[in-house]
C-alpha cells in the first residue's frame, strides 16, 4: 500500500507495510482524507529523528477487515474517523470504538473531509459556548471549514453573527454561511469595527481559532458575563493570561479541543449522528475548496498555508 509520509525530501507518498489489524480494530479502504491545519504544523514541525513519519488524522472509507472483538462494525460498511494517526494512506487501521458509520445512502467522499469539522461546530456551539436566540457572537476565520459551519449552525440556533475574514471572496463565502456582517481584519481594526457593528455592547462570545494576534483584543469585545471560546492559535499560542483582567465583567474562558468533546464512542457518535442528519436536512452545508491527488499533497498544504483556500481539501488515495 502506498501512504504519505514527511521525509527530510519533504512529503512523499511511498509503499510502506499494511498496518496491523489488533483485535479491537477495523481496517479501512480510504475512500478520501481531509486536511487540517494541525496536519500542516505536524509536516513543517517534523523533526528528524522523527522520520520518515506517517501523517493524517480525518479520512471515510469502507471496513475491509475486522479484529475478532469487534461486534458493532461489519465488512463492507462505510465509517468515517478523526484522530488516526497516519489517515493519508491508501489503508488506515482505526479502533473500531473510534469509528462512525455513515448513513446509508450519505455521500462517502462527502462524510469523509466533515467528521472533524461539522463536529467541532457542534461542540463550540452546543457545549463550549451553548449558543442562544438573541446572542451576538463574533468567529474568527469565518470563511473557513469550521468557521462557516460555526456560524450556521450559530445562525440556526437565533443568534446574530459577525464573521472576520481577509478577502472580498471570503466575505461573500461568509456571508453565504449565515454571517450577518463581515470584518475585514487586513483592512481594518476588528475590534474597533466589532463595537461600531453593537453600538458599543460587544458580543457574548467570540469564537477564536487564530490566538495570539486576536485573543486579547476579543477579551476586550466580550460583554458582561461573555464567553471567550479559544479553540486554536494559528497565528501562534496566547502569552500568559492574568486572569483578573477577567473579573470587571465576570468573564469566562474556555480553552477547548475536539477530543474532550467527544471522549467516549457515544458522545462521538451522538454529535456525528447530529451533523449528519443537519447535512441531510439542509441546516447545515459542507464547503470543499478542492480534491488533490495523495501525490500532489505538497501542493494542497502550501494552499492551506497561504490561506489560499476557502473551505475543506481532500486528498484522494
Amino acid at each position: 500500500m502506498k501512504a504519505l509520509q514527511v521525509r527530510p525530501e519533504g512529503l512523499v507518498y511511498v509503499e510502506v507495510p499494511e498496518p496491523a489489524v489488533g483485535p479491537g480494530d477495523v481496517l479501512v479502504k480510504i475512500e478520501a482524507a481531509g486536511i487540517n491545519y494541525i496536519d500542516t504544523v505536524a509536516a513543517q514541525n517534523a523533526k528528524p529523528e522523527q522520520m520518515p513519519m506517517s501523517i493524517g488524522g480525518e479520512a471515510g472509507g469502507r471496513v475491509v477487515a475486522i479484529g475478532a472483538e469487534v461486534s458493532d462494525i461489519t465488512v463492507g460498511q462505510a465509517v468515517c474517523f478523526r484522530g488516526a494517526p497516519a489517515a493519508f494512506a491508501e489503508l488506515a487501521v482505526m479502533p473500531a470504538a473510534r469509528v462512525v458509520p455513515v448513513p446509508e445512502g450519505f455521500d462517502l467522499r462527502l462524510a469523509s473531509g466533515l467528521i472533524a469539522n461539522g463536529i467541532s461546530a457542534h461542540y463550540l456551539v452546543t457545549s463550549a459556548h451553548p449558543v442562544q436566540p438573541g446572542d451576538t457572537v463574533l468567529v474568527h476565520a469565518a470563511a473557513g471549514g469550521v468557521g462557516r459551519m460555526i456560524a450556521r449552525l450559530s445562525k440556526n440556533r437565533g443568534a446574530r453573527v459577525l464573521g472576520t475574514v481577509s478577502s472580498a471572496a471570503k466575505a461573500r463565502a461568509a456571508r453565504a454561511s449565515g454571517v450577518d456582517e463581515t470584518i475585514n481584519y487586513v483592512d481594518g481594526d476588528f475590534e474597533a469595527e466589532t463595537m461600531r457593528l453593537t453600538n458599543g455592547e460587544g458580543v457574548n462570545a467570540v469564537y477564536d481559532s487564530i490566538g495570539a494576534t486576536t485573543f486579547f483584543k476579543g477579551l476586550n469585545l466580550l460583554c458582561t458575563r461573555g464567553t471567550m471560546v479559544s479553540f486554536g492559535e494559528t497565528s501562534g499560542p496566547v502569552p500568559p493570561l492574568d486572569i483578573r483582567v477577567m473579573a470587571p465583567k465576570s468573564l469566562s474562558l474556555v480553552r477547548c479541543v475536539l477530543m474532550g468533546y467527544i471522549a467516549t464512542t457515544e458522545e462521538l457518535r451522538r454529535r456525528a449522528a447530529d451533523v449528519f442528519r443537519w447535512v441531510e436536512e439542509g441546516a447545515l452545508t459542507v464547503h470543499y475548496h478542492a480534491e488533490y491527488p495523495m501525490a500532489d499533497a505538497q501542493r494542497a498544504f502550501e494552499a492551506l498555508r497561504n490561506r489560499e483556500t476557502i473551505g475543506k481539501l481532500l486528498l484522494i488515495p
